[in-house]
């Protein structure tokens, strides 16, 4: 998952990487450490 910063003060975009091979694509939609590192707390699904 790439994180990127936007305009506002404390918001991230949040892009999932995308692995592809002969037989399809698979997509890394959520990764608890990623967002926890990038928001400085842990966010609870």
């Amino acid at each position: 998952m790439q994180a990127r910063p936007l305009g506002i003060s404390g918001a991230v975009k949040f892009t999932p990487r995308q692995h592809r091979d002969e037989r399809g694509l698979f997509l890394e939609w959520y990764r608890a450490d990623r967002l926890s590192d990038s928001i400085g707390h842990q966010f609870n699904v």
